[in-house]
């Protein structure tokens, strides 16, 4: 079984191919990514599952990484709420992220907010939470797999606009009303023919694929906003797949616009 688990010869192959395989284990390792944006903030929430185990292996893994995933955004940790301005541009991102303190507001003592690390992402693999979710609703850096000596909280200033126009899969959580289901709470495929989306497609003029995770009376909403903290996407997927449905391009192209 172990001579089975290890590749001793791996170090001894080419780049060419020892770059294909990071590469080919990262994108399976990274299915189904789920990107929480929170609202009415649109901060992005730095769940452990945009973190990767390759990016700390040796210095090849972690320049494939950020070649699949190559948009960089600092993650900040402070005591405070916070807003950012709107005229972070992180097109101008440099090797260094100080410039991006300048832009936190709203938090009252700038000497407890640091940059505590950096998020990468890709904005044609990664699954975009853009609509649906707030923090408010679960109280994340209180739960127990988030509890700390001192519960800082952490985020991420929000993609700038030219980033969400080239968005390509995003998510939405959509809350169904008693008389929208009284015949069938469990059945809502009917939904699907409204074609309706929350997202301005104004904004995200590049997404070709859009997924609605739907709940009701029925559904504790506590625990919908837990999950999609602290599961993966393609768990979170697999469990809510009977409230779930999925648009494609097509689909997408005969919305109705906002």
């Amino acid at each position: 079984m172990n001579s089975l688990s290890r590749f001793h010869v791996f170090p001894r192959l080419p780049n060419e191919v020892k770059e294909y395989i990071w590469q080919d284990f990262i994108l399976d390792a990274n299915q189904d990514r789920l990107v929480v944006l929170s609202q009415p903030s649109e901060e992005i929430m730095p769940t452990r599952f945009l973190s990767s185990s390759p990016f700390c292996i040796n210095r090849q893994s972690r320049t494939v990484f950020k070649r699949l995933y190559p948009v960089k955004r600092p993650v900040f940790r402070t005591y405070e709420h916070a807003t950012f301005a709107d005229d972070i541009d992180p097109a101008t991102d440099t090797e260094s992220d100080s410039s991006f303190t300048s832009h936190l507001t709203g938090i009252t003592d700038m000497e407890n907010t640091e940059l505590c690390g950096d998020l990468y992402l890709s904005l044609e693999r990664d699954l975009f939470l853009v609509v649906g979710y707030s923090r408010t609703w679960c109280d994340v850096h209180n739960h127990t797999d988030y509890r700390g000596s001192s519960a800082p909280y952490c985020m991420s200033p929000p993609l700038e606009l030219s980033q969400s126009r080239q968005l390509k899969h995003l998510m939405e959580i959509v809350r169904v009303h008693r008389w929208e289901i009284a015949y069938d709470p469990t059945v809502i495929r009917h939904l699907g023919r409204r074609n309706n989306h929350r997202y301005g497609a104004w904004r995200f003029e590049e997404v070709q694929t859009c997924q609605h995770i739907y709940w009701n009376h029925l559904t504790d909403p506590n625990d919908l906003m837990s999950e999609v903290i602290l599961l993966p996407g393609s768990e979170l997927l697999e469990k809510w797949e009977a409230q779930t449905i999925f648009y494609d391009k097509k689909m997408l192209c005969n919305q109705r616009k906002f």
